[in-house]
């Protein structure tokens, strides 16, 4: 899976700042960013018919149409998706609401306030449910049934309360689409830490009586990010 944006950016040494930022969290999420690029609003509707990535970074000040016009023209044919502006002025902020603008950055762009706006549409693709297409038909399981992912040849099954399901994915292309709760413990497993009963150096004991390995690599982390996990819990 990737994480589709597309910039409209006329400054070539902004656009490289932002692409610099972009690739700096890609890195950092481990989760592949697949970027379009283009230096003017009209260049952009003129090849789209339709609005489909998941993020849309517009700089307000194009040349020609502004990005809120680039905006306005994607909300009237439909797109509901997240709109991010780019600004010098902090007075552009309030042109935004008219779009449903979900956040805007200024100039030059801050790693930080990028990572975060980033790390928001991301918790909103995860949703509550993990969505997915099984013998033609596609269902969703609430992310709270799920126990643990495991591989299974070339497929996934996905262990929750009552089923087992089976599908052609790889854990590494869903890791990043999971809640905060799902750690990776072994190259062949993610579990979710809500049905961890016990933790050993080698084993994870979960709800449903079933044992998963603690892969020697994957220890340290599942042992920071359980604790992490618990400490929330009990807050």
């Amino acid at each position: 899976m990737n994480f589709n944006i597309t910039i409209i950016e006329d400054n070539p040494q902004e656009k490289e700042r932002l692409l610099k930022t972009l690739r700096i969290w890609e890195e950092t999420n481990k989760l592949p960013l697949h970027i379009h690029d283009y230096a003017n609003g009209e260049a952009y509707l003129e090849e789209h018919d339709t609005d489909e990535d998941h993020l849309y970074i517009l700089d307000i000040q194009l040349s020609g149409m502004t990005g809120i016009d680039v905006a306005k023209k994607m909300r009237a044919r439909g797109f509901d998706g997240a709109i991010l502006f780019l600004t010098a002025f902090r007075e552009y902020v309030f042109d935004g609401y008219d779009v449903r603008a979900m956040h805007y950055l200024l100039k030059p762009v801050v790693q930080e306030a990028l990572d975060k706006c980033l790390d928001d549409i991301l918790q909103q693709l995860k949703g509550n449910y993990f969505i997915f297409r099984d013998n033609g038909n596609i269902l969703q399981i609430p992310y709270s049934d799920i126990i643990c992912l495991s591989v299974a040849k070339h497929y996934i099954e996905i262990t929750t309360k009552k089923e087992v399901y089976s599908i052609r994915m790889s854990l590494k292309s869903i890791l990043p689409f999971l809640p905060k709760e799902f750690v990776q413990c072994h190259r062949g497993h993610i579990v979710n830490m809500r049905h961890i009963r016990k933790l050993t150096a080698t084993n994870i004991y979960l709800s449903n009586n079933t044992t998963v390995l603690i892969g020697r690599n994957y220890l340290d982390s599942v042992r920071h990010k359980y604790a992490d996990f618990s400490m929330r819990l009990n807050i």
